[in-house]
């Protein structure tokens, strides 16, 4: 079963000379439905806090913040959410999206959605986050972003910020 899937913004930047890449530190926005717990994203965060990448404030919304309603995650947040209607239930554990300047690589907002029953798993939101922050899926055994999850693990090789 894979990981996810890549949005199709993810597909276009090989034809563009800058990888994708935040400017400014994101603020993680937890959408309530989700079942993403603290500890969690406390672990996820600090994976890729060890390869020198920072965050904003982590928030747990109420039920009526309207991003999380609509679906459209704010600008200078990485929203972590349920899945929607086009999600892949039968290949996919999460899937991100992430927006970007195609001129400049500056990512600018990214949607997370983690599939029922997987939001806890190890591995999946450290995977999902890497996809946030504009690493693409590979094919390397034991890669944190190899493209499925049971050939997946924690080496983190070009993974460390400023080695996109």
């Amino acid at each position: 079963m894979g990981y996810c899937v890549g949005v199709a913004l993810l597909f276009v930047t090989n034809i563009f000379a800058t990888n994708p890449t935040w400017n400014i530190k994101p603020d993680i926005v937890v959408c309530s439905d989700s079942r993403v717990t603290n500890l969690r994203i406390d672990k996820a965060t600090q994976f890729w806090k060890m390869l020198n990448h920072d965050f904003g404030n982590v928030t747990r919304m109420s039920r009526d913040y309207l991003p999380c309603v609509t679906g459209e995650p704010p600008y200078g947040t990485i929203m972590i959410d349920i899945p929607s209607q086009d999600f892949n239930f039968g290949s996919h554990l999460g899937t991100t999206k992430t927006w970007w300047r195609t001129d400049t690589g500056e990512v600018f907002k990214a949607k997370i959605e983690i599939k029922v029953g997987w939001e806890n798993k190890p591995r999946v939101l450290e995977h999902e986050i890497g996809h946030a922050l504009g690493y693409k899926d590979n094919n390397i055994t034991g890669h944190l972003m190899n493209h499925a999850w049971n050939r997946g693990g924690y080496n983190k090789k070009g993974l460390k910020k400023n080695e996109i």
